[in-house]
């Protein structure tokens, strides 16, 4: 809470789009609070472990495996053949100022977005490759696969194992669904996984009475009206 106070104060009354140590110091002290809320759920869901029985047999862990292999073949293949859109540009200028430390705050507008948070996985990426297309193409395609477990999952939860298999599969294989995994849309390539992430996690929180899940579904919830309005217009 203090640091969650501290942040608040500092955002407040100094300009937090300027390259200067107070924005380091109110982003940290944002970041940190909310790890510390994060891991204040986590110590009070150890006072009640709850077994769940979700868990997978060999075979199935091999299918499941195998969707998910399927899955980043599909949306990985011929990843630099796509050609450049807008997006692209738009996020590996703002991933360039994050390396070169002149933006150093994750709450400022790129463009008419909301949020510049989907620029810090482009530099991140950029980093590793040195790539604008690998930079750009690579974090869709991840947020894509946690979409397909998170759904998986959340499948498994509410309807059961077979249901969660066939939904699985259907996503899989979807090409509305291979199409948005490959493009630089990252505002909007994670409405799947954050609306079914965060229906999962609530769903988990009312079922083992997880403080954890309810953190989560907390948290992600947050991400997606910081992202976009419509994950969240979706889940309410």
């Amino acid at each position: 809470l203090l640091l969650s106070l501290i942040s608040f104060l500092l955002h407040s009354y100094f300009d937090f789009k300027a390259a200067t140590l107070t924005t380091d110091i109110s982003t940290l002290a944002y970041l940190a609070s909310v790890l510390f809320l994060g891991i204040g759920f986590w110590r009070l869901d150890r006072e009640h472990i709850v077994k769940k029985n979700y868990f997978l047999n060999s075979n199935e862990k091999i299918l499941f495996f195998i969707l998910l292999a399927f899955a980043t073949i599909l949306r990985s293949y011929k990843l630099y053949a796509i050609g450049h859109l807008p997006e692209d540009i738009l996020w590996m200028e703002h991933a360039f100022l994050i390396l070169e430390r002149t933006i150093r705050s994750p709450f400022l507008f790129v463009g008419d977005l909301s949020t510049n948070m989907p620029a810090y996985p482009v530099a991140l990426f950029y980093l590793i490759n040195n790539s604008v297309d690998f930079a750009t193409r690579v974090p869709a395609v991840i947020y894509n696969l946690l979409f397909l477990i998170a759904l998986f999952f959340l499948c498994i939860e509410t309807f059961g194992k077979k249901v969660a298999f066939w939904s699985l599969a259907i996503a899989t294989f979807s090409i509305w669904d291979i199409h948005n995994g490959r493009l630089a849309w990252h505002n909007l390539s994670t409405n799947a996984f954050l609306t079914t992430a965060s229906l999962l996690f609530f769903v988990r929180s009312l079922k083992y009475k997880s403080y954890t899940s309810l953190f989560l579904c907390g948290f992600i919830l947050g991400l997606a009206f910081n992202l976009l309005y419509i994950p969240a217009l979706m889940i309410g």
